[in-house]
């Protein structure tokens, strides 16, 4: 009968310590405890109840292995229970899925360009935009400045080494040409204004396009900058 109780003892103890492994919390530990040192339903005292089934000459033995049980347990506790005091006061569970990054909103600047672009949206036009690196044919020839025209004196123009007839787009007038080419006519659209060089071109309002420096005073009668 000891042999048999013994079996059941240490079966007890592995049971203990596969619980033990998959522990996450501080309450999980009172949980381990409660189901095995609860006074009506815990496995240890369970184990003292049962003692009276013995042979008063075998309760000894029987009682040893019990201690021997509790013991362990309460050792295995209150080591996990200093490791969970060292963590940081705010425990994290590492093995959760990492937390979604906060997403961020759109500078001042691009915000209100979005607005007066749906304006511009809304009544008919269309956002046009080109490639800021440009052939010499669509940002001088394809306006009538040919090669040694006094017009291009005036604009600081960037060549791309390497790269013959290619340079950095020095008007938005490139994005009119290619939006014209690719478009049937009426035209009806509105030019983000990017381009190298120090020129600054006055706010003009063309038929067939109205560009971001135009848009400023639309802006500013909008949302009263």
């Amino acid at each position: 009968m000891i042999h048999e109780w013994q079996e059941e003892i240490e079966g007890a103890k592995k049971s203990f310590i596969d619980e033990l492994k998959r522990i996450q919390s501080p309450e999980n530990l009172q949980q381990i405890r409660d189901h095995y040192f609860s006074r009506k339903k815990g496995i240890v005292n369970g184990f003292f109840d049962r003692l009276r089934q013995f042979a008063p000459d075998m309760r000894p033995e029987a009682g040893k292995r019990i201690n021997q049980l509790r013991d362990f347990i309460e050792e295995q506790l209150l080591r996990t229970q200093e490791q969970f005091a060292a963590r940081p006061e705010k425990w994290v569970d590492y093995s959760l899925p990492e937390a979604e990054m906060p997403v961020g909103h759109f500078h001042l600047l691009s915000h209100i360009r979005r607005q007066i672009e749906d304006i511009f949206l809304y009544i008919g036009y269309e956002i046009a935009d080109g490639p800021e690196i440009e052939t010499e044919y669509h940002n001088f020839e394809a306006l009538n400045i040919p090669k040694f025209h006094p017009a291009r004196d005036e604009q600081d123009t960037f060549f791309l080494s390497g790269f013959e007839g290619m340079i950095l787009r020095t008007h938005t007038s490139p994005v009119q040409i290619r939006y014209m080419l690719t478009h049937r006519r009426p035209f009806k659209s509105s030019l983000q204004e990017r381009y190298s060089g120090k020129t600054i071109l006055t706010p003009r309002t063309p038929p067939c396009s109205i560009r971001w420096k135009d848009c400023w005073w639309i802006a500013a009668s909008i949302f009263r900058i």
